[in-house]
């Protein structure tokens, strides 16, 4: 453009000796630059308003996904603090070698047999961090906790992926030996079916070390429950108070 200028001015001093035509034609320039500067202006604010918009709707749909889930995070600490509670009793059981408690011991031991499935899948999140957008986003604070979510996830999922393969190849063919899994549950079946010697429990290495594990991993995940309630809350707090305003 500036080169075209240049030549315009050259040319029009050689003919146009009265400066009328230098004069027009730099005006006219300058407004085919100005509206084109304008029109370049008015789009980039039209491609951030685009942006925005879907930005707003994403947040909408992360906000509609962390909102059910802080509904359960106290019934879900209330079941790992009662779950370490049984554990560790059953440890004290077998610690104390007192036979007479076996019907303790009976009561409490339902946690090993299960696995706590604590994975949550947030559609919306993922899809988000993924896309353009995300780097598009203005607030500092949403894409610190929305990566901190992100890592927190992949945790959790490894966590459940290692409690499901230990508890497959480790838990689930020694209690078969030994306890019959209806005695130890809620199910109510007419036909109970063998007992479980209990009795051979007591001085068994292998049960001790899956209580001793069992009891690591429960205190493990209800800390990182309470990390995670804590970050879903300053997440759903901040969207909260960008789709407010």
């Amino acid at each position: 453009m500036d080169k075209l200028v240049k030549q315009i001015i050259k040319h029009s001093k050689k003919e146009d000796k009265s400066g009328k035509f230098l004069s027009n034609g730099l005006v006219e320039i300058l407004l085919v630059k100005v509206g084109i500067l304008l029109a370049l202006a008015i789009y980039g604010f039209y491609l951030n308003y685009v942006e925005q918009k879907k930005i707003h709707a994403y947040f909408l749909s992360i906000h509609n996904e962390i909102s059910p889930i802080l509904k359960k995070d106290i019934p879900q600490t209330k079941y790992l603090d009662a779950s370490i509670l049984k554990v560790t009793n059953c440890l004290n059981i077998l610690n104390s070698k007192n036979k007479d408690s076996i019907s303790y011991l009976k009561n409490n031991l339902g946690p090993i047999v299960k696995i706590n499935n604590n994975v949550h899948f947030f559609p919306a999140v993922k899809e988000f961090l993924a896309s353009t957008y995300f780097s598009k986003v203005k607030n500092k604070e949403t894409i610190e906790l929305l990566r901190d979510l992100k890592n927190q996830l992949a945790t959790i999922s490894r966590d459940y992926n290692y409690s499901e393969r230990r508890y497959l190849l480790t838990i689930e063919p020694f209690m078969n030996n030994y306890v019959n899994y209806l005695e130890i549950t809620n199910l109510q079946l007419k036909n109970k079916g063998p007992k479980s010697d209990f009795n051979a429990l007591y001085n068994n290495v292998t049960m001790w070390n899956i209580l001793s594990q069992k009891l690591k991993n429960l205190n493990n995940q209800l800390t990182r429950q309470h990390e995670f309630g804590s970050l879903l809350n300053k997440l759903n707090t901040n969207l909260e108070n960008q789709l407010n305003k």
